[in-house]
């Protein structure tokens, strides 16, 4: 619920701003969260998020703390996915990283294994992934195979992990966004529209990304608060139901 509710309400945010900037019907938005262009500025990435998620809970509901199934059926569900993204024609983008959240799981359950063997030599370890993320990022802008560019992307993932255990940001604007982080990848997109408009058409670049991030700032921690609203009124119905 943590990402379905904002989401839904990230929705009726865009169908609002459709119908104020042009014609929205209510059959086209739902309609889009099947035909591989959501409503919502990239949000094939929360349905992607969305879908793993189901998968996780279904999986290891089956499996019932078997470990290697659990990791089969959640690889198996990965291959899913993009067969099916494939076969709908929804764009690579939609699942290039989708392996990412078995190697997360992976990575969890032998945490304490996996670190122990790429800190044995941490230099070592992290300019290997570093030159094999360069090398199959270099064939798939040569060569334009969706293969190369997943085994990239979890190259990649893998060094900017590893790289987190030594290094960490201590930022006073990270801790103060990063409450509401969630709802500023889901509002950017009215912003980036509405101010290229022509409705509200911004030429100056200087304003138009002033505008951009302040109104998307201030959207994203109102919306965080109305989901929050949300939340514990259904955790509250709950309760006296039972």
């Amino acid at each position: 619920m943590s990402v379905i509710l904002p989401f839904i309400l990230a929705m009726i945010i865009y169908y609002i701003y459709d119908n104020f900037t042009g014609e929205m019907r209510i059959e086209v938005a739902l309609s889009s969260l099947l035909n591989g262009s959501p409503i919502v500025s990239n949000g094939w990435f929360v349905i992607m998020i969305i879908y793993l998620y189901i998968s996780f809970y279904i999986s290891a509901y089956l499996t019932k703390r078997n470990t290697l199934i659990l990791v089969f059926l959640l690889l198996l569900s990965s291959f899913l996915v993009i067969y099916l993204a494939d076969y709908l024609d929804y764009g690579e983008w939609w699942t290039n990283a989708v392996f990412c959240f078995p190697l997360g799981i992976i990575w969890s359950l032998q945490e304490r294994r996996v670190t122990n063997f790429l800190f044995k030599n941490y230099r070592i370890s992290g300019i290997t992934l570093a030159v094999l993320f360069s090398c199959f990022f270099y064939l798939d802008e040569s060569f334009n195979r969706p293969v190369f560019r997943m085994v990239s992307v979890i190259f990649f993932v893998s060094f900017i992990v590893i790289t987190s255990y030594k290094f960490t940001f201590h930022n006073p604007i990270f801790y103060l966004i990063k409450s509401f982080s969630f709802e500023l990848y889901l509002y950017q997109g009215v912003f980036i529209r509405l101010f290229h408009s022509d409705t509200f058409y911004i030429g100056n670049r200087l304003i138009y990304t002033i505008l951009v991030i302040s109104s998307t700032l201030f959207l994203a921690f109102m919306m965080q608060h109305i989901n929050k609203l949300i939340g514990r009124f259904f955790s509250i119905s709950i309760k006296n139901n039972k």
